[in-house]
């Protein structure tokens, strides 16, 4: 076994971790971690399940792991964080009950969120709310926020979105879809019936082209916000777009409100498509 270094090793520090999670929230409730540095697991650095709530990680930093955090459960969240160096998803945002519509209450709130999808680089994200797995059993979000937060640095999204009723809201993305083409920095796709999620208020800055591709006589461009297929009734409104390829790329769906955003030096301010309605034989 040789282990290369990627910087000089007298200034640095090499760890091999055994461990698979720093904390793990089984049932617990009412917990609060404040000015930790969680690092160095092998899964996820922190985990809380289906039966915990009213959980918190206040002020602290996660970092060097495989995920950084996953949240089900209910009224459980991380404020005020630091997220970076992570091999997967930053935060996998889940809870809630898709079927009765409950709301999970979850949130990652005024966090910076950067450096992530070191190794998975497709289809992972600064906050995924696309849902997950818990104890093998597929889960969905309903109800989740992810606000005020800085999300940055990634090759390819800052938030995935397959859910019902979620809020995205005064956040600032910046430098993500660095590696891919036809990629969203908020990337909602597929279900007709997940509707009812907002995204507002939020800045996007500098979501550029930067792979290229066509797909017949189309330019294929990197997004800031990427409806795929039937995404139904949701909100895109007040964000600022600023120096991003295109702004918002609608393909397909219905009872969706685009209205009273900005867009500042855009090749394609919006993309109306109409995939989502020829896509598939279930739609």
């Amino acid at each position: 076994l040789y282990f290369w270094p990627p910087s000089n090793v007298n200034s640095g520090k090499a760890a091999v971790s055994l461990t698979s999670s720093i904390v793990d929230f089984k049932g617990a409730s009412n917990i609060k971690f404040f000015g930790f540095i969680f690092e160095n697991a092998r899964d996820s650095a922190v985990n809380m399940d289906t039966t915990s709530s009213h959980n918190m990680i206040e002020k602290s930093v996660i970092r060097n792991s495989s995920i950084g955090a996953i949240i089900h459960g209910r009224d459980n969240g991380i404020w005020g964080s630091e997220v970076y160096n992570i091999d997967d998803d930053a935060i996998m945002l889940n809870g809630g009950d898709p079927v009765r519509l409950t709301n999970g209450s979850n949130y990652v709130v005024n966090s910076k969120i950067h450096t992530y999808a070191l190794r998975n680089k497709m289809y992972r994200a600064g906050v995924n709310m696309s849902g997950g797995y818990a104890n093998d059993q597929k889960t969905g979000g309903v109800g989740n926020r992810a606000r005020y937060n800085e999300i940055y640095n990634a090759p390819h999204n800052a938030v995935l979105v397959q859910a019902n009723n979620m809020i995205v809201d005064y956040n600032k993305i910046s430098n993500v879809t660095r590696e891919c083409v036809d990629c969203g920095a908020i990337y909602a796709w597929y279900q007709w019936q997940q509707r009812g999620n907002v995204y507002r208020y939020n800045i996007f800055k500098s979501i550029k082209d930067t792979v290229g591709g066509r797909e017949g006589n189309h330019q294929l461009r990197n997004i800031g916000v990427y409806f795929d297929m039937d995404v139904d009734q949701s909100i895109i409104y007040g964000n600022i777009f600023d120096d991003v390829s295109t702004g918002v790329l609608f393909n397909g769906g219905r009872d969706t409100t685009i209205e009273n955003n900005i867009f500042v030096n855009s090749n394609e301010p919006l993309y109306l498509g109409v995939a989502g309605m020829t896509f598939g034989s279930n739609t």
